[in-house]
């Protein structure tokens, strides 16, 4: 199913979600994952912004967002990509404009932010309207870790627990 200016894919079949929960008492109390497959229900839609016809990045994320909600999804998930505009910052703009969808980072990577920055974001963004953000996180491709940002791939599992080590508890509080 197409919407907007997102191109996209349905998630069906069975689900195989890895998920780190918190606590519902603590600061961030939505899920870290950690892998993405897909939704059983299939309900949620799987999108990229790639084509704003010439407006805003910020205004054509909002509208889609609005359109998808309006369309009957309850959730979206959405890649953050090399050359593509912050999409933690999109995300605090559409979930301040657009209500009960629910919206997840699928994924961000790890390499370029400090855990610390990345907490921030997240806790953020389940302030902003009640926890509808589902935080994915992981390695990106070894060409763009390498080649565009001269990051290491190099023991990318212990990358990734060293990672967590740091993230969660701050999300913790």
């Amino acid at each position: 199913q197409e919407a907007s200016s997102y191109r996209t894919g349905r998630v069906s079949g069975r689900s195989r979600i890895d998920t780190l929960r918190l606590g519902d008492d603590k600061p961030f109390s939505g899920r870290i994952i950690s892998v993405l497959s897909s939704n059983s229900k299939g309900d949620s839609l799987v999108g990229l912004l790639n084509d704003t016809s010439g407006r805003s990045p910020v205004d054509a994320f909002v509208q889609s967002l609005a359109a998808l909600r309006d369309e009957g999804f309850r959730r979206v998930w959405l890649a953050q990509l090399p050359f593509d505009p912050d999409l933690t910052t999109l995300l605090a703009v559409a979930l301040r404009e657009v209500d009960t969808i629910e919206v997840g980072s699928g994924v961000i990577p790890i390499q370029v932010q400090h855990p610390t920055q990345l907490a921030q974001r997240a806790l953020t963004l389940n302030v902003i309207r009640g926890g509808r953000f589902t935080l994915g996180i992981g390695m990106s491709h070894r060409m763009v870790a390498e080649q565009m940002w001269g990051v290491s791939w190099d023991k990318a599992v212990r990358q990734m627990r060293e990672y967590l080590d740091g993230l969660v508890p701050l999300l913790e509080g």
